[in-house]
């Protein structure tokens, strides 16, 4: 005997299936497998189109390239600025190119407006890029925050001469933007985490954290 079909609610009453919920489901799934894919080239395009667009305004001649070759060259900006980040940071270990770096440094350092632009910047560079640990994060830590009750990802950027901690408390999913905190070491709690690992589960607005021990 076949089973009845309620029309009324798209249920049959041999497998009780719910077609709306299922297309729901469906359509949510894609959504969440696509969006990352289509966000990250678009991402990627978009640095690329950038990147593109400000060397052929550097270099009016390369905008002949394509014509010459017959057909278009997309990653050129991208190619270019491997190779000048390579080049740079290949100088930089040289004798030279410490000299020119302290040269850079010396000169920026003496005009008025560009020496707090340079500086912050550099900082910044060193606190997110560098591997050296003077530069960057000392740890990860749980601070009490935004009250006592509550515990708060922070990473401590500094040690006053008195003990306490100087701790940035990172914005998710931007790590970029945060609040600069001033607490003593007694409130602070230690984490077993590393600065990647926390920055990791920031990103991914706590998505990541199955495995973190609070």
């Amino acid at each position: 005997m076949a089973p009845s079909i309620d029309i009324e609610n798209g249920n049959s009453s041999g497998g009780k299936r719910n077609w709306k919920g299922t297309i729901k489901e469906l359509l949510v799934l894609g959504l969440l497998t696509l969006a990352p894919i289509v966000v990250t080239f678009w991402i990627l395009i978009s640095v690329v189109t950038s990147l593109d667009s400000a060397m052929y305004q550097m270099f009016p001649i390369l905008e002949e390239l394509p014509i010459q070759v017959g057909f278009g060259l997309p990653g050129l900006g991208i190619l270019s600025t491997f190779l000048l980040l390579l080049l740079v940071g290949t100088l930089t270990k040289t004798f030279l190119g410490r000299f020119f770096n302290s040269a850079s440094d010396t000169i920026i350092s003496r005009v008025p407006i560009l020496r707090s632009v340079y500086k912050l910047t550099k900082q910044l560079s060193s606190v997110f890029f560098s591997k050296s640990p003077t530069s960057g994060f000392k740890k990860v830590v749980w601070i009490p925050f935004p009250h006592q009750d509550s515990k708060c990802l922070a990473f401590v950027a500094s040690e006053t001469p008195s003990g306490d901690y100087y701790v940035f408390v990172p914005t998710a999913p931007n790590p970029t933007s945060g609040y600069v905190l001033l607490y003593r070491k007694d409130q602070v709690a230690a984490t077993d985490m590393t600065v990647d690992s926390a920055l990791k589960l920031i990103l991914s607005c706590g998505a990541l954290g199955e495995a973190t021990n609070v």
